[in-house]
């Protein structure tokens, strides 16, 4: 995870990622995918979604538990979606 001051613009951040990975690309492993593959979230941003997951038969933890470990890996792999 690559953080940026907000002040920053997010395509040019994006730019000084893409351009740092070209620099280095001979010290990465071999079997990267070419051109990485990453996805960009601004955090300035205000969501679409919020989600609140409850349960009347687990404990908070549980589901908290559930949701980083099976529910939150996939929602991410959605295209758009940032967490």
């Amino acid at each position: 995870m690559l953080q940026f001051n907000l002040s920053l613009s997010i395509d040019v951040a994006e730019e000084e990622v893409q351009s740092a990975i070209k620099r280095r690309a001979s010290f990465l492993p071999s079997d990267l995918p070419a051109p990485p593959v990453y996805n960009k979230t601004n955090p300035a941003d205000a969501p679409i979604l919020t989600m609140a997951i409850t349960s009347d038969s687990m404990p908070l933890s549980q589901v908290e538990d559930l949701v980083d470990t099976r529910l939150a890996p996939k929602i991410s792999q959605l295209s758009g979606v940032g967490w």
